[in-house]
């Protein structure tokens, strides 16, 4: 088994990743049928294709996938989407340990992580920061005071804040002090001291910056960040009747089959 993840996000983006399961790249959202033509997939060793990206991104994921099986019907294809940032689903990758041996062990290991993760930015304004919404006194404060920033969390729940917190303004996140915490740049004083208010116990880990922050955030200043609890991880239901792989949902995510020795199911169809 070879895998590659394809990691569709808004503007473009050379690196790749490498791992004994496979490789991992980024797609633009404005070329998707370039995926097509990625020489990395005209090699027999790949096997097996996961389309990863944000749920605003679901149609040119689709449609992604669409091309990459016209010119290679024998891979076997998922897209998958997710309310998660680029920067948690490139963190989520990048976490996926050597060992993982099949196509869906890789794809539920990433989707636990996801789970788990929180993602969030530092922002100098947030006059054009639309998820999540800060409302109209932090935009008119964007206008009026620049100070220190802006903090803001997409998940558990949608959340902005001016910097630096007052008391009252901080909430803790559960598990974080087990947890640990990337940015992709270099986050101001402010926003770490948030992050330590939030249960983080150890400074967050900087790496490379992403791809059109200012798409993503409102800003080409944005810092982005993955605040990482502990993943909690579930039972596999079976092994899959066509390639005998473990699977954890009822169908087995590549080939699309039941578990081995299930009754069979329908489907209506629809995405879950």
């Amino acid at each position: 088994m070879t895998l590659h993840i394809s990691l569709m996000c808004r503007g473009g983006d050379d690196r790749r990743g490498f791992a004994s399961w496979g490789t991992w790249g980024f797609l633009p959202a404005d070329d998707p049928v370039a995926l097509a033509t990625d020489p990395s997939l005209r090699s027999s060793d790949v096997s097996h294709v996961l389309v990863l990206a944000p749920a605003e991104l679901a149609a040119e994921a689709r449609l992604a996938a669409t091309a990459v099986g016209a010119v290679r019907p024998d891979l076997a294809l998922n897209v998958d989407t997710s309310v998660r940032s680029v920067g948690a689903l490139v963190s989520a990758v990048q976490a996926v340990p050597d060992i993982a041996s099949s196509a869906a062990e890789v794809r539920e290991t990433v989707r636990r992580r996801l789970l788990a993760s929180i993602s969030g930015a530092w922002l100098p304004s947030v006059t054009k920061l639309a998820n999540p919404n800060p409302g109209m006194g932090l935009h008119i404060r964007s206008l009026v005071a620049r100070g220190a920033g802006f903090i803001a969390l997409r998940d558990d729940p949608a959340w902005v804040a001016q910097l630096p917190l007052k008391q009252q303004a901080s909430h803790r996140i559960s598990h974080l002090a087990e947890g640990d915490a990337v940015c992709f740049g270099e986050l101001p004083e402010p926003a770490i001291s948030a992050l330590f208010g939030f249960g983080l116990t150890q400074r967050p880990t900087r790496v490379d910056s992403l791809p059109d922050v200012a798409g993503e955030w409102g800003s080409a200043e944005a810092v982005e960040f993955v605040l990482r609890a502990p993943v909690v991880s579930r039972p596999r239901l079976g092994t899959c009747a066509v390639c005998g792989d473990p699977v954890w949902e009822r169908t087995c995510p590549f080939c699309h089959a039941g578990l081995r020795g299930a009754a069979p199911t329908t489907s209506s169809g629809a995405l879950q």
